[in-house]
């Protein structure tokens, strides 16, 4: 996690095309807020209970979930994908996904 807000924040502040880097370490979510080529990006940090996952085996590949408890490593990768994971399982629910993303995206621009 540390990494996060020190070896990649570096990288970032040596590529001209980020801007506007906001560090939010202490948040109950820790939070890295930039601007990319004029995109804004909320970054947030997981690390998952295995140090390898081999993309190039497909049965291994078909069958992890990261949204399965199995992968979470602690509390804070949990309330990290927790966003996500509601985001998903409502997305689910909604029978049609473009007026739900235009929602979403004129809700986080209010």
């Amino acid at each position: 996690r540390d990494m996060l807000f020190t070896e990649f924040v570096n990288i970032l502040q040596s590529d001209s095309r980020v801007t506007d880097i906001l560090q939010l370490r202490h948040a109950f979510v820790p939070l890295l807020k930039f601007t990319f080529e004029g995109i804004d990006i909320d970054l947030v940090y997981a690390q998952w209970n295995m140090d390898i996952i081999d993309i190039k085996d497909i049965e291994t590949k078909e069958s992890i979930n990261i949204f399965s408890n199995n992968f979470v490593k602690d509390d804070y990768t949990l309330f990290s994908i927790n966003g996500v994971r509601s985001t998903q399982t409502i997305k689910k629910l909604i029978p049609n996904k473009n007026v739900f993303e235009k929602t979403l995206r004129i809700i986080k621009f209010w």
